[in-house]
């Protein structure tokens, strides 16, 4: 079974630049690219001056294509508060935040769902998160990611996308350890990791998909509307779901 996946820092709705709210046009972009999974970053929850009436930036872009979707808070801000959030067509049968603060000052998180075991031949796990600025909090984070990556049953299918910000391969490294069974769709397909920020001329490599007990068969990264529409490039996978055997992961 193929499943299309994919990843953008989404900047809070706003273009590359932060002058122009652009959400209308990233959820015309998203529908075009017709994925089955959306991993995104840096999503407002609540707007905390507008009515709470108002839809979230995660169900105006989840609409009627992704009707099944998860958010994970990480910060609050004076106005508003954003976070991670996955869309899916998928069922979910379970969802978890993870917060991986170092700083109070900088939330961050890991926003982990597990789709409904009926919807699929095989238990998939997705997982969302966006890292710290700063290296050394990135250490820690990775070393939180990956102890709680270890609570998975090793059969079982993972998804691990997002907004990783480690401007070299520093950090990140240790998500490829051979006993994980973890590998990233453009260092599998291309032998090194797409270019995504700034979307105006990508040089640093933030944005990716980790993969477990799947196969990839394409991987993209799109920059012809992400350099308006976020200051990240889109990045997309699609992966080849095996049939597994097997007790679900307890919640």
């Amino acid at each position: 079974m193929n499943i299309r996946v994919l990843t953008l820092n989404i900047h809070k709705g706003l273009n590359a630049f932060g002058r122009k709210y652009v959400l209308e046009s990233l959820r015309r972009a998203m529908r075009e690219l017709d994925a089955d999974i959306l991993c995104l970053q840096e999503v407002v929850g609540r707007n905390l001056s507008e009515s709470e009436t108002l839809q979230s930036q995660y169900e105006y872009l989840a609409d009627s294509i992704w009707s099944h979707y998860s958010y994970g808070q990480n910060a609050v801000l004076e106005n508003f508060q954003h976070g991670n959030a996955i869309l899916t067509k998928f069922p979910i049968e379970m969802e978890f935040h993870l917060d991986l603060a170092v700083r109070p000052y900088e939330r961050r998180g890991l926003l982990h769902v597990m789709v409904d075991a009926d919807a699929l031949p095989s238990r998939l796990h997705l997982l969302c998160t966006h890292l710290g600025l700063r290296r050394s909090e990135r250490r820690m984070q990775i070393r939180k990611i990956v102890q709680y990556l270890e609570l998975i049953p090793k059969e079982d299918a993972v998804i691990l996308a997002g907004d990783f910000n480690d401007w070299g391969t520093g950090e990140t490294h240790r998500l490829l350890d051979p006993a994980l069974g973890f590998q990233e769709v453009h260092l599998a397909l291309r032998g090194k990791y797409a270019r995504t920020f700034p979307s105006i001329l990508p040089l640093l490599q933030l944005d990716r998909i980790y993969f477990k007990n799947m196969n990839v068969l394409s991987a993209m990264k799109r920059g012809w509307g992400s350099r308006y529409l976020s200051d990240h490039c889109i990045v997309g996978a699609e992966l080849t779901l095996r049939r597994t055997e097997g007790e679900s992961m307890a919640s």
